[in-house]
């Protein structure tokens, strides 16, 4: 296999596309000829041995773009305007003057990039700090060769002393064990305001609205982070949003909004309000007798 420009034995699967040069070249080709002129650039860059030319024949050309040879002379007749033709002819071949140019471009690149790889790779083989001999994980290496040692007599079995602990060697022990100091074991830290907060809001949310809460990591991260400077705790939070979800009427317009953390934080004070207003069927309290006559017993 012949060796491509780039330097390598693989060939580049694609070249790059500049839009404004490209129209600029083929505004003024018919539809055919735009077809024949793209196919052909194409098969230069996959199957030409330097990816930018092919012969100079509308033989060859009808061959490479697979179409019948009368639309391919009528094609290349526009191709080829002698006031601006789109392929140079060089030793009997059309060659592609921007895939010339992209071939050695990526070339260079290629070259530079292994010789680069290259370098990095002797700095690493220079730092190294064992040898490849080291590593070899023999038998020997791993068990050392046995000794044996002469089993004692009856006679040295008899003269062996007894192994015996008094209450002082006791004590002692023990005594060292007490005084050993135990690591005590690192308490778990309790989650945060955030964490409570997003597990029971989509708890809560699940349970009364049938259906899991998507978040909006932006707009509902920041949301909880303001509504933890309020000083309420999540319990009573989420016992306001339960009753939020469970309100409806032209009242509680705020409380049917309240489906997000970003506006259920955002329209807090509106939706306590509504949550706390009075009931337009209620009727007025009336103040008891006893009041009232204390009530008179200041009045100068």
């Amino acid at each position: 296999m012949a060796v491509n420009p780039q330097g390598c034995m693989n060939r580049s699967p694609a070249f790059s596309f500049y839009p404004d040069k490209w129209q600029s070249h083929t505004r003024r080709l018919s539809d055919s000829a735009y077809r024949v002129y793209h196919e052909l650039l194409c098969w230069m860059w996959q199957h030409a041995e330097d990816h930018c030319s092919v012969q100079a024949s509308p033989e060859a050309v009808a061959c490479a773009v697979a179409m019948p040879l009368d639309s391919v002379r009528i094609a290349l007749a526009e191709i080829q305007n002698p006031f601006s033709p789109l392929l140079k002819c060089e030793d009997e071949k059309w060659v592609s003057n921007g895939l010339r140019k992209e071939a050695l471009k990526q070339g260079e690149r290629r070259v530079k990039a292994k010789t680069s790889a290259e370098a990095r790779w002797k700095g690493a083989n220079g730092m190294r700090t064992h040898k490849n001999s080291d590593a070899n994980a023999q038998t020997e290496q791993c068990f050392p060769s046995p000794i044996l040692f002469p089993s004692p007599s009856p006679k040295e079995k008899e003269e062996e002393p007894s192994a015996s602990f008094d209450c002082q060697t006791c004590s002692s022990v023990f005594g060292d064990i007490e005084q050993m100091q135990v690591e005590p074991q690192q308490e778990k830290k309790a989650p945060s305001f955030h964490t409570q907060f997003i597990a029971a809001w989509s708890e809560a949310y699940l349970s009364v609205r049938g259906e899991k809460y998507l978040m909006s990591a932006g707009k509902d991260g920041s949301a909880v982070k303001r509504i933890s400077s309020m000083g309420m705790s999540v319990a009573d939070l989420i016992a306001l949003a339960r009753r939020a979800w469970t309100s409806s009427g032209p009242k509680f317009w705020h409380c049917e909004k309240a489906i997000t953390i970003n506006y259920f934080v955002s329209s807090f004070n509106e939706i306590r309000s509504e949550l706390s207003a009075k009931p337009s069927n209620a009727s007025p309290k009336t103040s008891s007798p006893s009041r009232d006559l204390v009530a008179r017993e200041f009045i100068p």
